[in-house]
């Protein structure tokens, strides 16, 4: 395991797996969800990184960030623009002339119209574009099942507590679902966090932390929260957690930078553990079922119920909850 000091550096997000990994880098304000439907980004329109699932989105405005689509029909018109990177897994791609084209693309099963009728070939780079655009095909499948974790993982919502919540505040949650309590640390000196990393939390960055597990008939469960004093912080302790993954083997990583924050879902010994980061706040979820039989998908859906629970935890009404303590 390493050992992360809070902040040594900045590291950045990256994806180590070789059998399924997904990642979704850098966004800015303004990110942009199409799910199960049609949408134009309009001429006079722009936004920060776009995310489609199951939809067909045509751009006839900016994209600032990238795009991420997965089983999606993906139109850049000739008025269109993207600053950042495409990646398809399934779906198509249509690239026109006379767009703003990005500097990269990444096709994992899709099918790529190019501005000049260019097809992709997965046995060498395209470059589109004069030249500028390098276009990717991965030969190598990607199963549905694969396929229908990264659409349950990428919209992940990343919910944090309210303005004004401490760590003391959520003392009293549960995630109930017949697990009963087992170790309860608040404010510790350090924290393991995904069997990877562990974290020294003695910094004055930190304005608190704990860390809870659970078990009961469905499986065990581990939470831990850090509350740190601002974003930046915050997102540089999530890189370096996300960093200490590479040394670990795993089969599984998916990740996302869309929107505000960031999260990622991986396995690691045994565990399946959903990190996310937003605002000034990082969570980690370690859950397993309790069978050998479980698959990743199944392992993600009772994360989901802990990670549901935890939600409905963060609405409390700080003003309330530090009223009752005095």
């Amino acid at each position: 395991m390493r050992k992360l000091s809070a902040f040594s550096a900045l590291t950045v997000f990256a994806v180590l797996a070789p059998s399924l990994a997904f990642t979704a880098e850098a966004v800015g304000p303004g990110a942009l969800t199409v799910a199960g439907e049609k949408k134009t980004i309009e001429l006079e329109r722009a936004v920060g990184d776009l995310l489609v699932i199951d939809g067909r989105v045509a751009i006839e405005g900016v994209v600032r960030g990238d795009v991420y689509a997965v089983d999606s029909e993906v139109v850049l018109r000739p008025s269109g623009v993207i600053l950042g990177s495409i990646t398809l897994t399934g779906g198509a791609l249509h690239l026109s002339a006379g767009a703003v084209l990005p500097p990269t693309v990444e096709l994992r099963g899709a099918e790529f119209f190019g501005p000049d009728g260019e097809r992709a070939d997965p046995k060498a780079p395209v470059f589109v574009g004069q030249g500028a655009t390098k276009v990717v095909l991965s030969a190598e499948p990607v199963s549905t099942s694969s396929v229908a974790l990264i659409k349950a993982v990428l919209p992940f919502e990343r919910p944090v507590p309210a303005a004004g919540v401490e760590v003391p505040d959520l003392r009293g949650w549960a995630p109930g679902l017949g697990l009963r309590l087992g170790k309860f640390v608040e404010d510790p000196p350090s924290m393991d966090i995904g069997g990877v990393s562990r974290v020294s939390l003695a910094h004055d960055a930190i304005r608190g932390a704990f860390q809870r597990s659970y078990r009961g008939a469905r499986g065990r469960v581990r939470v831990s929260g850090v509350h740190l004093v601002k974003p930046e912080a915050s997102a540089m302790l999530f890189g370096q957690i996300v960093d200490a993954t590479r040394a670990v083997p795993t089969g599984l990583s998916i990740g996302m930078n869309h929107g505000e924050g960031a999260h990622r879902f991986f396995e690691s010994r045994g565990r399946y553990v959903m990190l996310w980061q937003r605002g000034a706040w990082l969570f980690a979820i370690e859950s397993r079922l309790d069978t050998d039989r479980a698959t990743a998908f199944q392992q993600k859906q009772f994360s989901d119920q802990i990670a549901r629970s935890l939600a409905s935890g963060f609405s409390i009404d700080p003003n309330l909850q530090k009223g009752a303590r005095r």
